[in-house]
């Protein structure tokens, strides 16, 4: 059961007759796990850490034992361990989700298995390179397969690949460039995440997925906010990175008001805190500025948490 089911019998509680026996027992039916749903978690937190030690296992496999193995041998086994999961995912009498666990670690092993042909061959290719073929590769499994933890890989990798081509290909970007590029990228991802999840009829992302990805976003407008404020004396054009990143979090903001998402105003609340420390350290970039800032950091931080906290008592009735 979700939390408004255990608000509701707080709040039924309250304006009723209900006895603290009754009260109980409703908690233990609709909200308090029983054996049967910490046995549905062992069995999906299980398969997920053994798949997950065995794709570690390979990779490090290969680092521990690579000069000892023939090239045919390397190339042999690095395409072993993306065929095998792949083939076992094929078995019907596996579940859906041991499946899909099993594509994950095979996405997963794709980029060991270029990184040997790249090293055999001495293709020459970039580090990012390796990481953009990787996200092409596996972007079939992905959308074919629409899971979390995949998608988690590969929204890494696509940041990683971003990084990479700044530091190899793009040198004439800026760190606020990056940082900004980085906010589009996770942002248009998280937009799209919750769209699919509120529109599309099947699709039913955890929280904890969209969670991770918005906080990817807020991450990188908060160090590119940062970045471009502590910059502006040398690069003044970079203030022009600051208008869609904080239009961005203002609308987030007042849609998570509107909806009651105490978790998107959190992280906006620090976001903001982190930016306007940078602006009092710009001012000055003395001792004084950074006792500021940290008096500032302190006394927002606190304010911060009185305000949400009084939000989620408003909102939970508490």
């Amino acid at each position: 059961m979700t939390k408004i089911t255990r608000l509701s019998i707080k709040l039924l509680a309250r304006h009723s007759d209900l006895k603290p026996e009754e009260l109980d027992e409703a908690l233990d039916t609709h909200v308090y796990a029983d054996a049967g749903r910490w046995f549905w978690l062992l069995r999906l937190l299980l398969p997920a850490i053994g798949i997950g030690f065995l794709a570690c296992g390979i990779l490090f496999f290969f680092a521990y034992n690579w000069s000892e193995i023939p090239k045919f041998g390397q190339l042999g086994i690095a395409a072993g361990a993306v065929i095998i999961p792949c083939v076992l995912s094929l078995i019907p009498s596996f579940t859906e989700l041991i499946r899909k666990l099993l594509l994950t670690a095979a996405a997963f092993l794709v980029g060991p298995l270029f990184g040997v042909f790249g090293q055999i061959y001495q293709t020459g290719a970039n580090a990012y390179d390796l990481f953009l073929a990787w996200c092409i590769f596996i972007l079939v499994w992905v959308l074919a397969i629409n899971f979390a933890p995949l998608w988690v890989l590969f929204l890494t990798l696509v940041n990683t690949t971003i990084v990479l081509y700044s530091e190899q290909v793009a040198s004439g970007w800026s760190y606020t460039m990056l940082m900004f590029l980085l906010f589009i990228v996770n942002s248009v991802a998280v937009a799209g995440f919750v769209l699919a999840d509120a529109r599309m009829s099947g699709v039913d992302y955890p929280d904890w997925f969209k969670k991770t990805t918005a906080l990817a976003a807020v991450a990188a407008g908060t160090v590119c906010c940062c970045s471009a404020v502590l910059d502006l004396d040398d690069k003044p054009a970079q203030v022009f990175y600051l208008v869609p990143v904080l239009a961005l979090f203002a609308a987030v903001a007042w849609a998570a008001k509107r909806y009651k998402n105490l978790y998107h105003l959190t992280l906006l609340a620090l976001a903001c805190i982190a930016i306007v420390a940078s602006i009092i350290i710009r001012a000055g970039f003395s001792t004084a500025a950074f006792l500021f800032a940290a008096i500032w950091v302190v006394g927002a931080t606190t304010g911060s948490l009185i305000v949400l906290n009084n939000l989620r008592k408003v909102w939970r009735h508490d």
